[in-house]
């Protein structure tokens, strides 16, 4: 299940900054977004470095999925805080 992954409106437009997407394997994915996982078993879609304008998703994910994924992350770089809870981790189970 995902959940939450719709930014605030005031955070969800281009970000006019530079940035860059990188798709990774979920093992590379999952070591470079460690912090993100809530729980034992969970699978993080993507993160990203926001001061840096980096933005990591995870390869193999259906377009709709990988859009709302860059999206979210977007958002990030436009100053979304962090902390908004788990909102692009998918649970397993």
């Amino acid at each position: 299940m995902v959940a939450n992954l719709a930014p605030p409106p005031r955070y969800d437009y281009e970000p006019r900054v530079a940035y860059h997407i990188t798709y990774l394997s979920q093992g590379k994915l999952q070591k470079i977004c460690r912090g993100e996982v809530q729980r034992k078993g969970d699978t993080v879609l993507g993160c990203s470095l926001s001061d840096l304008g980096l933005i990591y998703v995870a390869d193999g994910l259906s377009p709709d999925v990988r859009k709302m994924i860059v999206r979210h992350e977007k958002a990030h770089i436009n100053g979304w805080p962090h902390d908004h809870g788990n909102a692009f981790v998918a649970s397993r189970n």
